[in-house]
């Protein structure tokens, strides 16, 4: 977690500018974003740096994070998939996936109680 977000975004724009096919700058700027709870724009940052860097765990890792914090959690259990696929010691895209699931087998549970009564 960034302890200066705003100012940390600052030079992550400028370093945008000048490097804008550098993955890592958008892969921090994007946890800058997610530090501020702005995850429309942490999810466009990391879903940039997957496309520079296809083959970096922890831009996938966050990716899903940011597909979770939007709502969209099938897509966040790929993108997670994804990093484990990348590195498949990657023991917090794993926590993190699974927190998913339990999530969304709690949702269902809910929605069968609320369907019977």
């Amino acid at each position: 977690m960034l302890r200066v977000p705003n100012r940390a975004l600052a030079d992550l724009d400028a370093a945008v500018a000048l490097l804008p096919e550098f993955a890592n700058v958008y892969l921090f700027r994007g946890i800058a974003w997610a530090d501020m709870r702005e995850f429309d724009r942490a999810f466009q940052d990391f879903l940039t740096a997957s496309k520079l860097n296809p083959n970096d765990p922890a831009i996938f890792n966050d990716l899903g994070n940011a597909y979770e914090r939007l709502g969209n959690h099938d897509r966040a259990i790929e993108s997670l998939g994804q990093a484990i696929r990348l590195n498949p010691d990657y023991a917090q895209a794993f926590y993190n996936r699974a927190r998913i699931y339990e999530s969304k087998a709690i949702r269902r549970k809910r929605c069968r109680i609320w369907t019977l009564r």
